[in-house]
């Protein structure tokens, strides 16, 4: 970021929140790409607490609705790519597979 958006202002914080899924969708993008490259198996999962730990200086629950938002719609992506994707543990583990899902206890929504 080379400078503050220009919408940051004042005036404009109720709208803040709504801004936060503009800002972590390339973010976590990028994590499940590095994620993908870096992984040992299909048996990793990409796990959001890590993207919240990296990302979000305070845990709330609107934060976390929104980052699981992002990654539905990251899933979505992917799938596009050719790629299967299964939520697992509470929705804050995401599967990214080929063809057979990974052995995985408390199978979440699979897209």
């Amino acid at each position: 970021m080379e400078s503050f958006p220009r919408g940051l202002t004042p005036e404009n914080t109720s709208q803040f929140l709504s801004r936060l899924e503009f800002y972590f969708k390339p973010k976590m993008r990028e994590d499940i790409f590095l994620f993908l490259l870096s992984r040992n198996s299909e048996e990793d999962y990409y796990a959001l607490e890590n993207f919240y730990s990296k990302f979000l200086t305070l845990n709330k629950p609107e934060f976390q609705n929104i980052v699981q938002k992002v990654a539905y719609d990251l899933s979505e992506e992917l799938y596009e790519l050719g790629w299967k994707c299964a939520f697992a543990y509470g929705d804050t583990g995401l599967y990214i597979y080929r063809e057979t899902p990974p052995a995985i206890l408390d199978m979440g929504e699979m897209i």
